[in-house]
């Protein structure tokens, strides 16, 4: 929760109009709570906004049961309905 305001804060600079990234991997998240799950549906949205898609690769499990208890995994791009994540 301490790092996403400043995370938020350099994507705004990072995700012009055309420079949105195809692939996040966030193989690097070792603690993730709701406001993490949230900064990433933002940027998913962000994204949708202008006909893309970011593909979310690596979600630590912690990430992915926040995301299907908020029913957000799907618009995430991951199908955790039956425990398995779709990277």
């Amino acid at each position: 929760m301490a790092e996403v305001p400043e995370v938020y804060r350099a994507s705004q600079a990072q995700f012009g109009e055309d420079n949105i990234p195809e692939r996040i991997d966030l193989s690097g998240v070792k603690r993730s709570d709701s406001s993490a799950l949230a900064l990433l549906v933002d940027w998913q949205a962000r994204a949708r906004a202008r006909g893309r898609r970011i593909e979310f690769a690596n979600p630590p499990q912690s990430l992915l049961v926040l995301a299907r208890l908020s029913e957000s995994d799907r618009l995430l791009g991951w199908n955790t309905a039956n425990g398995e994540d779709q990277q």
